[in-house]
């Protein structure tokens, strides 16, 4: 299973590196947001900034892959990040 999802990643990374790029800055960076507020390691401006990184990246990904449920989703979380910006701003 591990080797067929790497040869899947190398497919696409063949195909189309800036997608496979973008999905790993959007995913590190949604993560690390998470992890830093889970352990209240930096403030909350911190942490909305690197959630709507991850959320503009993954809303351009689920796009360019024609996933339309992932792409409301994904641009709903970037609206609630922006929103989150605007009120600590």
């Amino acid at each position: 299973m591990f080797n067929k999802l790497i040869g899947s990643l190398c497919r696409e990374w063949h195909r189309d590196p800036i997608l496979i790029c973008m999905e790993v800055v959007g995913t590190v960076a949604s993560v690390i947001a998470a992890i830093v507020l889970s352990f209240n390691l930096v403030g909350i401006w911190t942490v909305y900034w690197m959630w709507c990184v991850g959320s503009v990246c993954l809303t351009f990904t689920s796009y360019r892959r024609n996933n339309l449920l992932l792409t409301g989703l994904m641009v709903f979380y970037t609206i609630l990040n922006i929103i989150g910006l605007w009120n600590f701003a």
